[in-house]
C-alpha cells in the first residue's frame, strides 16, 4: 500500500487538484522564504512551478484561487525584505 503524495503522483492523486495546488503552492511558498531559498535547489522549485500550474490547469477557472502564484504575479518574500 501506498502512502502519501509526491511529485511522481500528485497528478494522478485521489485529493482532488485543488487540495494538490494548495499543497504544492504551500510547498512553493516554504521554499522562497529567505532562509530556505538558499538551500532549495532552483531545479526543484522549477518543478514544483510545473506541477502547479499542471494543477490550476485542471481545475475550473472559479476555482483556482492560487492561480496568482503560477502566474507569477503574487507577492512572495524576497530575501531582502525579510
Amino acid at each position: 500500500m501506498s502512502v502519501g503524495i509526491t511529485r511522481s503522483n500528485i497528478l494522478s492523486s485521489l485529493v482532488g487538484s485543488q487540495f494538490a495546488a494548495a499543497l504544492m503552492e504551500a510547498r512553493l511558498r516554504a521554499e522562497l522564504k529567505s532562509a530556505a531559498a538558499k538551500k532549495t535547489a532552483r531545479a526543484d522549485v522549477e518543478s514544483d512551478l510545473a506541477l502547479l500550474k499542471q494543477l490550476l490547469e485542471s481545475q475550473p477557472k472559479e476555482s483556482a484561487s492560487t492561480g496568482a502564484l503560477a502566474s507569477g504575479s503574487a507577492a512572495l518574500p524576497s530575501s531582502a525584505s525579510q
